[in-house]
């Protein structure tokens, strides 16, 4: 688990917000792809398609989902209940 808080402010900056531009972009661009062929499908595509890009883009910088604050529960029964 790589810290956030110990990167230098611009490059992270910088860096979080040129990964954010490609994430929509894929998202949009995958979307106004398909929406010619399969409107039922479009949506779906392109929220996986950018969750892939997304998540590749976070573990070239050397960061993970959990890192964001996403990670499984540690009780699914507290959880649940």
């Amino acid at each position: 688990m790589t810290n956030i808080a110990n990167l230098p402010a611009n490059a992270s900056r910088s860096g979080a917000l040129l990964d954010l531009a490609i994430v929509v972009a894929v998202l949009v661009g995958v979307k106004q792809t398909l929406l010619p062929y399969t409107v039922v499908y479009a949506g779906p595509a392109s929220t996986f398609s950018a969750m892939a890009v997304a998540t590749f883009l976070l573990y070239r910088r050397g960061f993970s989902w959990s890192d964001l604050g996403l990670r499984w529960p540690d009780s699914w029964l507290k959880t649940l209940g």
